[in-house]
């Protein structure tokens, strides 16, 4: 995970951490999700080193850096070999420690519902079961951990295939829906 976390000690910017991700990208990265992802990795960082995440350390207790993925300076932090685990292990115990919010582990989104421009919610494989449930909701949010797998290198997991993308776009739904960077995303 990278992030500017010493910018005085690495003569880092989170301008050049964003610079770093759309040249890194073929300059095809859109460049204001790069200068948000820039500007606030930071504070994830930390957030998710206050909830759990184990960040290597340096013998004097700073959080160990390191280039990675064609970052000109040291900024990438990490847990071990093993980063995505811990990451996504701890935000999701983070996450089942909400009451308020409900899990349904073993199901697959095979189609977004909209009718007449309006969601209405999705259709999910029951893995457990082998049935398909429709999942009636006011509104929704893809976050569905981006299309690696759409490429013949990557090191993402083999889930990461991009097809919920490919449901969004097929039901008319942007993929983007603001146009210029202004510190904060609308509402």
């Amino acid at each position: 995970m990278a992030a500017v976390i010493y910018p005085d000690k690495t003569g880092d910017s989170p301008l050049l951490h964003a610079y770093d991700t759309v040249k890194g990208g073929d300059f095809l990265v859109d460049q204001d999700a790069a200068v948000l992802l820039a500007e606030e990795a930071p504070r994830e960082v930390l957030f998710l080193e206050k909830i759990g995440v184990p960040w290597t350390r340096e013998p004097d207790g700073s959080l160990a850096l390191r280039k990675f993925g064609g970052m000109t300076k040291p900024r990438t932090v990490f847990a071990k070999d093993k980063t995505g685990f811990y990451i996504m292990t701890t935000l999701y115990r983070y996450a089942k420690g909400f009451p308020n919010i409900k899990f349904y582990e073993e199901h697959l989104v095979s189609k977004i519902v909209i009718k007449h421009g309006r969601f209405y919610g999705v259709v999910a494989m029951d893995i457990r079961r082998g049935e398909l449930r429709f999942f009636k909701a006011p509104a929704g949010v893809i976050a569905a951990g981006g299309g690696g797998r759409m490429f013949q290198l990557t090191t993402m997991g083999h889930l990461n295939t991009g097809e919920v993308l490919g449901f969004a776009l097929r039901e008319g739904i942007p993929l983007k829906t603001w146009s210029s960077y202004s510190g904060t995303p609308p509402p």
